[in-house]
């Protein structure tokens, strides 16, 4: 569900394909679009990656549900989604953060510019 007062500041709209895999060219692959209200921060920050390579990111998307590293994002409503996307977000770095009773949790993701690649939809 989420912690109650991140979720009432969710008030812009994003896109989210979450990451399936990579297919055998190594391409990132991810589900079906869907959308949902995040929060924004524009923040630069460095983080480890899974490699343990120093990465930055320079947002910070609070979330409404679970988002894994490879995921793609694009800011705005689903309904205004164009053929071609410009302006993709990858996840590099999460945070899910319990609450006191470890039943909610306040989930945010680091990104990184993605380019003008076009996401490729798991089969």
């Amino acid at each position: 569900m989420g912690n109650f007062i991140n979720s009432r500041l969710r008030k812009q709209d994003a896109v989210v394909w979450k990451f399936a895999g990579s297919d055998n060219e190594g391409q990132v692959t991810v589900s079906s679009p869907i959308g949902m209200k995040v929060r924004i921060e524009e923040i630069t920050r460095e983080t480890l990656d899974s490699k343990g390579n120093t990465v930055t990111t320079f947002m910070s998307i609070n979330v409404s549900s679970d988002v894994p590293v490879g995921s793609l994002v694009w800011l705005g409503k689903k309904s205004a989604l164009p053929t071609t996307v410009t302006g993709i977000l990858q996840v590099i770095d999460r945070d899910n953060i319990p609450d006191i009773k470890g039943r909610n949790f306040d989930r945010w993701v680091g990104v990184q510019r993605f380019g003008d690649r076009q996401p490729v939809i798991a089969s």
